[in-house]
């Protein structure tokens, strides 16, 4: 990524930034300059919904058959007479390029119950259900990778079955809970089994109580709660009348199952991010499609534009990348680090160039002024503006402008090309114009 970055950087410096707006396609922070890359296609396919790789790289996709929009869904339901559609997970490298397929299902056949990446690696954990059986569930870890799948649950059960992810390290647990009581969550016994990408222990635990969960100062700990009872069998609650309950500490490995002297949920430090990516609807009064902005998560910074017709933007956990969903196409535009001292001349170059414009729009405009009028120059009077400003497309040209001539009749200028007519401020100098309509830049003494 490196190396990516300085063949960017040199190409941009020795070849011109003509490509790349600088307005548009730069974002800053935290002294960062990073700049977006032109969009890659991912899928042209209908897209509904996508989630990133904890490690950045990888991108999935789910694509469907139908057009996500409620006038697609109706369009396709009225043509087929039913509302069949055939779904797929695809995976896309944002190192290579290369996409490939993960799974591929009709929703007649299965729904996709849940998918999650395992913590701090590229396996996929990805839940089905089959349609003909609502009582089984198949739960595999799918490297996304390779697409390599291993299976972690299969089969039909009365129980109520559950995953758990941990929030630190690629493994996780299924739980049953067997005698569940509609409405009690509480009711019956729970089980659980440990599993990895490598698969299911199939080792299976009895647990106090039903609930479970990862805890612990790593978030690597696995835990279960019992509710207290009284003496009459009723459940004790505190003064902010939540629910007591007892921790019993579960050990994945060993199977031992033992009271906890103490929990502690898990709080991820986290990441503090450097950019933000925000959705904008789009204004149909004024005729703009949604887009996706990024900016430096710090409060009114400027914001590169990722798109202007386009929804969903999500940035990568690396923050290299930001996926974002147009007309039902998945597009990732790249974010590579740029050299922020030559972000910084380029910035200065283009104030430089506008201030050059600015000020040749504003000496033809004068110039057509003294056409109308028997070849005079407006009078240094406080009133120039008012004089030429129905010669230019917009009034806010003239902002910044200072005019120096003091007037006159063209007849009597020495010398058009080297009598000056005024100046645009800029940085470091300012943009000479003269009689004549050429310009140039003077830098500050």
């Amino acid at each position: 990524m490196k190396l990516i970055a300085f063949l960017i950087t040199s190409l941009i410096a020795s070849a011109g930034y003509a490509q790349f707006d600088l307005g548009r396609d730069f974002v800053q922070a935290d002294g960062l300059t990073k700049l977006l890359l032109p969009p890659d296609l991912v899928s042209r396919a209908k897209t509904n919904g996508f989630t990133w790789s904890p490690k950045g790289r990888y991108l999935v996709v789910r694509r469907t058959s139908v057009d996500q929009r409620p006038q697609g869904i109706v369009d396709h339901i009225v043509s087929n007479g039913q509302s069949s559609t055939e779904d797929e997970l695809l995976s896309y490298d944002t190192e290579t390029g290369k996409s490939r397929v993960l799974d591929h299902f009709s929703n007649q056949e299965f729904r996709l119950s849940d998918l999650a990446f395992m913590a701090s690696s590229d396996y996929l954990l990805l839940i089905k259900t089959p349609v003909s059986n609502p009582g089984s569930m198949i739960a595999v870890a799918v490297n996304v990778a390779t697409g390599a799948a291993t299976t972690i649950f299969s089969g039909a059960t009365d129980d109520f079955v559950f995953f758990r992810l941990s929030p630190t390290k690629p493994i996780g647990f299924v739980g049953l809970q067997h005698g569940r009581r509609r409405g009690d969550q509480d009711s019956g016994t729970t089980t659980v089994s440990a599993f990895s990408p490598s698969g299911v222990s199939q080792h299976w635990i009895p647990v106090p109580g039903t609930r479970v969960e990862w805890g612990g100062a790593k978030g690597d700990e696995v835990f279960s709660f019992k509710p207290i009872l009284d003496a009459n069998g009723n459940r004790l609650r505190d003064a902010n009348h939540f629910e007591r309950r007892q921790a019993f500490r579960v050990d994945l490995v060993s199977g031992q199952v033992k009271e906890a002297i103490e929990y502690r949920a898990f709080k991820p430090t986290g990441h503090v991010p450097a950019f933000v990516v925000s959705n904008i609807p789009g204004n149909s009064e004024k005729s703009l499609g949604p887009s996706v902005l990024i900016n430096s998560a710090k409060p009114q910074s400027r914001s590169g534009i990722v798109t202007t017709d386009g929804n969903q933007g999500q940035l990568s956990p690396t923050e290299t990348a930001i996926a974002y969903v147009s007309l039902g196409s998945t597009y990732v535009r790249k974010l590579t680090p740029f050299d922020t001292a030559l972000y910084a001349e380029l910035q200065m170059r283009q104030a430089r160039t506008a201030a050059l414009s600015q000020a040749k729009q504003i000496a033809m405009a004068t110039m057509m002024y003294c056409a109308d009028n028997g070849d005079n120059f407006p009078a240094n009077d406080g009133a120039f503006g008012d004089r030429v400003s129905r010669y230019l497309k917009s009034r806010d040209l003239l902002n910044g402008f200072v005019y120096t001539f003091g007037g006159g009749n063209a007849a009597n200028i020495d010398s058009p090309t080297t009598t000056r007519l005024g100046y645009v401020s800029g940085p470091g100098g300012r943009a000479v114009v003269y009689v004549d309509g050429h310009a140039k830049w003077e830098t500050n003494p």
